[in-house]
């Protein structure tokens, strides 16, 4: 669960409350998709993600080349159907412009993060998934979402 500043604040603290299971449910969600995908795709979800891996020589130039069009196409498509579900207009142009020092450290921290979830799942994953398959917690874990 994320720690966050406002929750000392009185005034923000239920704020902050409301957030946590928006927190939690994104948690278990990566989580279990790192778990299901990691396996098959190596969990690339980022382009900076697949930068690494090719970094590392784990998959060729070609191959980063296509998962980045990959993931740029599911990003779009994602925001599409997020719009049809929440009964928005499908194609709208946004109106808070998102830049600026803080925008760009926020990235990086979220990718960072992302990064690190996934290297260090990868090295347990089948660990994970022997005992999560024998319990049916990964089941479970995919419901919470």
């Amino acid at each position: 669960m994320a720690i966050r500043c406002e929750i000392c604040r009185p005034a923000k603290r239920q704020a902050a409350l409301d957030e946590d299971p928006q927190t939690i449910a994104t948690g278990a969600a990566l989580f279990a998709l790192i778990t299901m995908f990691g396996p098959i795709s190596g969990a690339h979800f980022n382009p900076v993600v697949t930068g690494v891996f090719w970094c590392q020589g784990e998959i060729p130039g070609r191959l980063a080349l296509l998962f980045c069009l990959a993931q740029v196409a599911g990003g779009i498509a994602g925001t599409l159907v997020a719009h049809l579900m929440f009964e928005l207009p499908v194609f709208q142009l946004g109106m808070k412009v998102r830049a600026g020092p803080a925008q760009l450290f926020a990235e990086w921290v979220a990718t960072f993060g992302l990064l690190l979830t996934i290297l260090l799942t990868r090295r347990v994953w089948w660990v994970m998934t022997e005992r999560m398959s024998e319990s049916g917690q990964s089941k479970w874990l995919f419901l919470t979402c």
